[in-house]
């Protein structure tokens, strides 16, 4: 009787062991379920931050400054801030050659940057601030005109792209 009853609760050990590997098996599925969704639930969150940036970034560019922006394979040209852009750099422009010329006029000039003081009885030029100046007014020129060269393949590639 006593072998009975041995075998009797060895076989109730087996199976209660068994409905427990069955429920951590069921447990464990359920976890790996719920860190997939949330896996995928983190990536679609990056994706959507990359293009929200990548947005961002492309509203910002140099093409943005012009008025001229470019989502889902369109172009877009803001005339009224492409008109603002370039009546900013006129007013710059027109603004610097006014002072220059009254400066002309009075048949005085006085430029520190650039080394050069025109008063009505002398010239005065001091060729190390005028290089100086002339070489920083030269790298200047090359960003601009480098600028423009980015703003124009920043125009190709997207007309390329799209």
């Amino acid at each position: 009787m006593k072998n009975i009853l041995v075998v009797a609760l060895f076989l109730a050990s087996l199976t209660s062991c068994q409905n427990a590997k069955e429920k951590q098996a069921q447990h464990d599925t359920i976890i790996a379920e719920k860190a997939k969704a949330e896996l995928l639930a983190n990536i679609q969150q990056e994706q959507k931050e990359r293009e929200e940036k990548r947005l961002e970034l492309d509203n910002q560019s140099k093409l943005s400054s012009v008025g001229i922006t470019s989502h889902d394979g369109k172009i877009t040209i803001d005339t009224n801030k492409t008109k603002d852009f370039f009546k900013q750099i006129a007013a710059k422009v027109k603004n610097r050659v006014e002072n220059i010329t009254d400066d002309i006029e009075r048949g005085m000039i006085k430029d520190d940057n650039a080394g050069v003081e025109i008063n009505e009885s002398h010239i005065h030029v001091d060729l190390n601030k005028t290089k100086k100046f002339l070489e920083g007014w030269g790298e200047k020129l090359k960003k601009m005109v480098s600028e423009f060269n980015e703003i124009s393949k920043e125009f190709e590639k997207e007309t390329k792209d799209k």
